[in-house]
């Protein structure tokens, strides 16, 4: 015999149990450092990215690394001294004052895919090479070796079917009243976790009227589990936000 009925859902044997996730409380030994020489380098590194927000950090296709630091410059003070220096790892590192043509350039070079744009501090850093990847990624110090975990990758076709089930996620109309559009980035590396593939969502963000206007801001939440929202916001992706169809694409998006 077999009997269906929504009532039975409720009763507690056909509730599907919650997933539980352990805390773990670390505590320092009255003779040993109270925090970790790891944790203190991240501290470091935030504190320091707090005093100095008018950055941004660039790759290019050549693999060089931009550290590009900017000021709003008045008409007429077109000239800027450029400096190169060393960089942590010995790397090459170019730190430059630059006026808002420049960072129209920046904006330009990475939407064309020409130029990468990292950010994140800590363990973890994060890469977006639009129209080709999103991922994460850790240099060791040590060994000079890289790890890295592939968030997405650009793919049209999925992209127009996971914004076909979400309406939402299309651009507003009128253009005029855009001030963001989404992208997806599928098939990301496998998480074990879930064992499904990794995605990520890249939200572009048309900001106006604000004090730090003028710079380019990179976020990267994963509001679920391998399940990721990678964010760039600038004043100079306003243009294009406008520009593109009701899938968020351009033309040379487009299938």
């Amino acid at each position: 015999m077999i009997v269906v009925s929504k009532w039975i859902c409720a009763h507690p044997v056909y509730k599907i149990p919650e997933k539980t996730h352990s805390s773990i409380s670390c505590y320092s030994d009255d003779k040993i450092m109270a925090k970790p020489l790891e944790l203190v380098k991240i501290e470091a590194e935030q504190s320091a990215l707090k005093v100095d927000r008018n950055k941004i950090q660039m790759t290019n296709n050549a693999g060089q690394t931009f550290v590009v630091h900017y000021k709003n410059v008045e008409e007429g003070d077109q000239e800027e001294d450029k400096k190169i220096e060393d960089g942590v790892n010995g790397d090459k590192v170019s730190s430059q004052t630059i006026n808002e043509d420049a960072q129209k350039k920046i904006i330009k070079a990475f939407l064309d895919g020409e130029d990468c744009l990292t950010g994140g501090t800590g363990w973890w850093k994060f890469e977006i090479c639009f129209g080709k990847h999103v991922l994460q990624y850790h240099d060791d110090e040590k060994t000079k070796k890289r790890q890295s975990i592939l968030l997405g990758t650009w793919n049209v076709d999925d992209h127009i079917k996971w914004i076909n089930a979400r309406p939402s996620k299309r651009p507003l109309q009128p253009k005029t009243q855009r001030l963001h559009s989404s992208l997806l980035y599928s098939e990301g590396s496998k998480c074990d976790e879930t064992n499904k593939n990794r995605f990520v969502e890249v939200k572009l963000k048309c900001v106006r009227g604000k004090s730090n206007s003028a710079t380019v801001g990179l976020y990267l939440i994963e509001p679920a589990l391998c399940e990721y929202l990678l964010g760039v916001e600038s004043p100079w992706l306003c243009d294009y936000i406008e520009s593109v169809d009701a899938n968020g694409l351009v033309e040379k998006q487009s299938p």
